[in-house]
């Protein structure tokens, strides 16, 4: 190879693959030389940030997050709530079906009335409870007036409103824990005259269950604590749009009692009664419908 072909060829590959200017001369030691020193830079910049700048991206990091971070978890409790309070539904309903069938309607084995005496009344609740438990899975049973199963020792019951709804005082309840984690509550109706039948379901039932779906040391009608009706052959939740007593309209929002919640919970899947109040059953399901 003469040595125009040789410069000819060192050229050719320099301006090639080497990507730089380099002042060859024409042989090939030139030519390694210079594919050696190939990718490095001697004219190298170093980037990082200054502490302000740190220090600025972190508290924007954090504003963001204290502005998101309570909604998401408020949603994955109501998501929760959601959740537990249909399956526990499922599973009354079902016990329901199974006493009614095996012991008859409701007036036949749980009507009490406002004459009966605290003695009576304690074991007219005993009565009703042995009745169902054998058809629900319980994980753990408390005495008559006991509040521990309820995770509290708090026996107040609070409205949406904000004030206190009720009181447990008269010990006329058994508390109990599902294998779900469902808080449970069954008492009678303490209040029914002499002779009330307990098979309308546009009046006051006879039994009630409350569930406590959380915790919390709190118990919140509409939050996390919530009502289901027993009538002669069903067991109802709460506010369902075909009953009068205790509707959702009257007491699921944020200046009522919070008790008539539990229907629209199932129902439709949401506790949006907590965030706008213009719901309905017959209009808006959704807030942001």
């Amino acid at each position: 190879m003469n040595k125009d072909l040789k410069e000819k060829f060192a050229f050719t590959l320099g301006a090639t693959h080497v990507g730089i200017s380099h002042n060859i001369g024409g042989t090939f030691h030139k030519l390694v030389e210079s594919f050696t020193h190939v990718g490095i830079s001697h004219n190298t910049r170093r980037v990082g940030f200054t502490l302000a700048e740190v220090l600025i991206t972190l508290g924007i990091i954090g504003i963001v997050s204290a502005l998101t971070i309570p909604n998401l978890i408020n949603k994955f409790e109501e998501k929760r709530t959601v959740t537990l309070l249909k399956e526990t539904y499922s599973m009354l309903s079902q016990a329901m079906i199974y006493v009614v069938n095996e012991h008859g309607i409701v007036d036949k084995w749980a009507k009490s009335n406002n004459q009966m005496t605290d003695d009576e009344l304690k074991d007219t609740v005993n009565k009703t409870f042995d009745l169902f438990k054998p058809y629900l899975k319980i994980a753990k049973s408390c005495s008559a007036g006991e509040t521990t199963c309820l995770g509290t020792d708090d026996e107040t019951i609070r409205a949406l409103s904000g004030g206190v709804n009720s009181r447990l005082t008269k010990k006329n309840y058994n508390t109990f824990v599902l294998n779900n984690g469902a808080k449970l509550l069954i008492s009678v109706n303490s209040d029914s005259p002499a002779g009330m039948s307990c098979g309308r379901i546009t009046s006051a039932p006879c039994v009630f269950f409350r569930v406590k779906t959380d915790n919390s040391k709190k118990n919140v009608y509409g939050k996390n604590f919530f009502e289901f009706h027993v009538f002669n052959d069903r067991i109802l939740p709460a506010g369902n749009k075909n009953t009068t007593f205790m509707s959702f309209a009257g007491t699921c929002n944020l200046n009522s009692s919070g008790r008539g919640c539990a229907a629209w919970v199932i129902e439709n899947g949401n506790m949006d009664y907590l965030h706008c109040d213009d719901l309905s059953w017959d209009g808006k399901r959704k807030c942001d419908d």
